[in-house]
């Protein structure tokens, strides 16, 4: 009798825990920083999808500020007028806090459902610019939003300045309106000769209008315009003004500002970053500069810049700036990786307690934005929206492995028993069975090339791929040929494959499916909302699940999925990975969380026997069997024993519990209620469990 001693983590016993918990890991600080706003001293700044973050000292700590704020909510712009501050939500319209953060409010009857980039408030008068073209207006005596689109419906507002009691905007042009936005005349701006205006700004009566072919200035009114001298080369993101100076933001971290009307400008450069500044604040000798990759601060002036959001200054990640969305998770035993969208990667060797950045090497373009992991035993290659690369120190330094080319990117890759696969927007899927020695593309005939390849799944000699489109396509031959094998109803989106005991599980936007070995697909997890599904964790006996609705995971034997969100709250997952006891998730913008496996609502065994070929205990008559099944036991074991009909996807389709009091038992099984096919019959006893295959055949 072949054995296979297994250790088993997880067993179907319930113990009903009610202290389940997730809690954020410490160290992965940073992410998207959006406008910064100062009220009375204390600093405000959006983190994008990681909601409101709040500091009353300085930028020396951060907390989340974001109590009455829809869950997840995505901040498109924050600003101020006097004390009052407000944000922009995604879909949501625009939020009001008059008590510093500590809560906000909906402003939004009649732009409840609308999305606005960008916002100006004075005296209780707002004017916002909604996504799709067009400007809404609030006055200070009404509570619901008028649309003053008339003439100007279809433009894209990027910016608002109050001046001289009208109301400027930025659009394709600039446009002004001295009626409350009734109205709205264009102006014309001399020597402009590309439309689109994207930063406005009035200081001393000097009007500042900026766009990717320089900036303009206006000192009479708005009648004439020169061009100043300054050659910014990039997009201007915003403009501002301090007591003394004019200031914008612009690409790789540089802030432009003038002292004097214009005539002169300087430039404070932040090396540290090669991300646009997205926005700028003086406060004395300080300058705060957030980013994409970031929230950064100089003490002197502009000198010397270091990173606000770093390990040195956010030792509680839970009161820190900790908002990044996170792409891949990874381990290769001995340390944890972490891949973000646009900071690169992180690594812990102490189980996510703290992180260390870990991107030294990852120096050319789009290097900075991961999209997989893959430890290779004293390896790990890591594949970038730029180039691939290898670490043979565990992500203490990194080498350029593979170049894809001009504009072109690592989508996604996958590894499996010496097969690399990785694939090519525009190009294809890419192989190396030589220990990364050499590349090769795959054939290009069967799979679609033109597209984003989301995910890739290898399994042997199979390549699995999925892509944005939804679409599924497989390679049985090391890319040598290809099929697609989409289900029939679109996948909208793939964010995860896994082929688990010969069947492909495929996370999608519209839930999970499976298809199993007689080329069925079925959905197991979605119905009857179609919850997006990000990704698939099989661990021993049972399926986790990261979703835009949190944490699921179903135990072997059952259909029931469980949801434990306890701490999490309303969190959008990206990632799952088990390790060392705990399951770590990826968040959308909220870094990394983890909770210990033992904290799930199931009981933990060890030292179970899993026997494969039990043939001389478990006896199953007739085998094909039709109308009903005799299963017989024959072990030492007395007590009680549960046997069960799983589907070969692991679905539990029967359940019996028996008390076995001699040497021998037998149990009879109706089956008229099984279609035909292959099944397993399994008997759990103790801490054993055999089991054996059963063809039905009606």
């Amino acid at each position: 009798m072949k054995q296979i001693y297994l250790l088993m983590i997880l067993q179907l016993i319930l113990v009903g825990k009610l202290m389940s918990q997730w809690v954020q890991t410490t160290g992965i600080s940073g992410g998207y920083s959006g406008d910064i706003v100062e009220i009375n001293s204390v600093l405000f700044v959006s983190g994008g999808n990681g909601g409101v973050f709040k500091s009353t000292d300085r930028g020396e700590s951060w907390v989340l500020a974001i109590n009455g704020l829809p869950s997840n909510a995505s901040i498109q712009a924050l600003g101020k007028d006097a004390e009052n501050l407000y944000a922009s939500i995604y879909q949501n319209g625009i939020f009001q806090s008059s008590d510093m953060g500590e809560s906000w409010f909906p402003l939004n009857a009649g732009i409840e459902n609308l999305t606005f980039y960008n916002f100006q408030a004075q005296d209780g008068n707002i004017y916002a610019g909604e996504a799709n073209g067009g400007i809404y207006f609030l006055s200070d005596t009404d509570t619901f939003w008028k649309n003053v689109s008339n003439g100007i419906s279809g433009i894209q507002f990027q910016d608002f300045v109050f001046y001289d009691s009208k109301i400027y905007a930025a659009g394709d042009n600039l446009y002004e309106s001295s009626n409350y936005g009734e109205t709205w005349e264009s102006t014309q701006i001399d020597g402009m000769t590309l439309k689109g205006i994207e930063s406005i700004g009035i200081k001393n009566n000097t009007f500042y209008v900026a766009n990717s072919e320089g900036v303009f200035l206006s000192k009479d009114e708005l009648q004439t315009w020169k061009k100043t001298s300054l050659n910014v080369g990039a997009s201007i993101t915003n403009i501002d003004t301090t007591e003394n100076k004019v200031y914008l933001t612009s690409s790789v971290g540089r802030i432009f500002y003038t002292e004097d009307d214009g005539s002169n400008w300087s430039v404070i450069n932040n090396p540290l970053t090669k991300k646009f500044a997205n926005s700028a604040l003086f406060l004395g000798d300080d300058i705060y500069m957030s980013a994409d990759d970031g929230l950064f601060r100089s003490m002197d002036s502009g000198k010397a810049f270091f990173r606000v959001n770093n390990d040195n200054v956010w030792t509680d990640s839970n009161s820190g700036l900790t908002n990044h969305q996170i792409v891949s998770l990874a381990t290769n035993s001995d340390y944890l990786f972490a891949g973000t969208e646009s900071q690169g990667i992180f690594v812990s060797a102490n189980s996510g307690d703290s992180w260390e950045v870990a991107n030294v090497g990852l120096e050319a373009l789009n290097s900075d934005n991961i999209t997989n992991i893959l430890p290779l035993g004293d390896r790990v290659i890591l594949s970038t929206k730029g180039p691939l690369y290898e670490s043979v120190n565990n992500g203490r330094s990194w080498v350029q492995v593979f170049d894809p080319g001009i504009n072109k990117g690592i989508s996604a890759s996958g590894f499996n028993q010496g097969l690399l696969a990785f694939g090519v927007n525009g190009d294809g899927i890419y192989t190396s069975s030589d220990s990364l020695k050499s590349w090769g593309l795959a054939s290009t005939q069967g799979i679609n090339t033109n597209t984003d390849y989301r995910y890739i799944e290898v399994e042997g000699d199979s390549i699995f791929v999925g892509t944005v489109e939804g679409e599924v396509f497989l390679s049985p031959d090391k890319g040598q040929s290809w099929q697609e094998i989409t289900k029939e109803e679109n996948f909208s989106t793939i964010n995860s494959l896994n082929f688990q005991d010969g069947v492909l599980h495929v996370a999608s936007w519209k839930g999970l499916f499976s298809l199993s070995k007689e080329n069925i697909w079925s959905k197991d997890f979605g119905s009857p909302d179609d919850v997006p599904v990000h990704d698939i964790q099989f661990y021993n006996d049972s399926l986790f699940l990261a979703t835009s609705d949190g944490f699921f995971y179903k135990l072997n034997g059952t259909n029931k999925w469980n949801k434990q969100n306890d701490g999490l709250g309303d969190e959008i997952l990206t990632k799952l990975l088990v390790y060392n006891k705990f399951i770590f998730t990826g968040t959308f913008g909220a870094s990394v969380w983890k909770m210990a496996i033992s904290d799930l609502d199931i009981q933990e065994i060890t030292n179970l026997i899993v026997e494969n070929d039990p043939s001389n205990q478990l006896a199953i008559y007739p085998n094909p069997a039709k109308g009903q099944v005799s299963i017989g036991l024959n072990s030492g074991h007395l007590g009680e024993i549960t046997i069960s009909i799983l589907s070969l996807d692991g679905s539990a389709l029967f359940r019996k519990t028996a008390h076995k009091s001699k040497m021998e038992i037998n149990e009879i099984v109706d089956l008229n209620h099984f279609q035909n096919g292959i099944y397993l019959i399994r008997v759990n006893y103790s801490n054993r469990s055999v089991s054996h295959k059963i063809l039905i055949q009606k």
